[in-house]
């Protein structure tokens, strides 16, 4: 509940319109404890919730991702896809956000190393083969058509940056924040994340 109150405070401050935000959030497989219960992360149980993504969309902020991404069993397939997607609905992006600083750094280290496997990706309208998780490569069919002018766009941007400075803005030009904790363990990342 203290996160869904939070999200409202956030977007009701800071609102971002009709877009989209790229979220790079994960959940993981809940269990029945001997007693029954639901169990899994804090994360899992949050995002698995019906009036989380009821939250989102009255906040009329569409996670980029389909499900499937967020709820795939394999976290560096669903973190490609997660870039994918962002990459697909760059124009929408309006917010970039992950529950801790630390997993949007680790996101855009991530891009550093395969952002020409995307634009392949993007470029042909088909999925790499690093991804395997039926539900995922499913989901993301549907996103995915060929688009050599998107693919060509992002390629430009990506090689005129010195350092990926400036990836952010340049990749997402209508984000308008970046939204995640960002204090007390997480602030040895904020000098990363200011440079991107």
């Amino acid at each position: 509940l203290n996160v869904i109150v939070l999200f409202f405070f956030s977007f009701r401050e800071f609102p971002i319109g009709n877009g989209k935000a790229l979220q790079f959030i994960y959940s993981s497989k809940q269990f029945k404890t001997k007693g029954g219960l639901a169990a899994g992360t804090a994360t899992t149980n949050v995002y698995r919730n019906a009036q989380f993504k009821k939250t989102m969309k009255a906040m009329c902020t569409p996670c980029c991702s389909p499900d499937e991404v967020i709820f795939g069993p394999d976290f560096h397939q669903s973190l490609y896809c997660h870039l994918l997607c962002g990459l697909i609905f760059r124009d929408e992006v309006q917010v970039v956000s992950s529950a801790f600083a630390h997993s949007i750094v680790h996101a855009l280290r991530t891009f550093e190393q395969v952002w020409e496997a995307l634009i392949v990706d993007i470029r042909d309208g088909v999925l790499s083969s690093r991804v395997t998780v039926p539900s995922i490569r499913l989901a993301m069919s549907k996103l995915l058509k060929p688009d050599p002018e998107l693919a060509d766009t992002i390629y430009n941007k990506c090689s005129r940056l010195s350092n990926w400075y400036g990836l952010i803005p340049e990749l997402f030009p209508n984000t308008r924040y970046i939204y995640g904790i960002m204090t007390g363990s997480m602030e040895p990342y904020l000098k990363k994340l200011r440079h991107y």
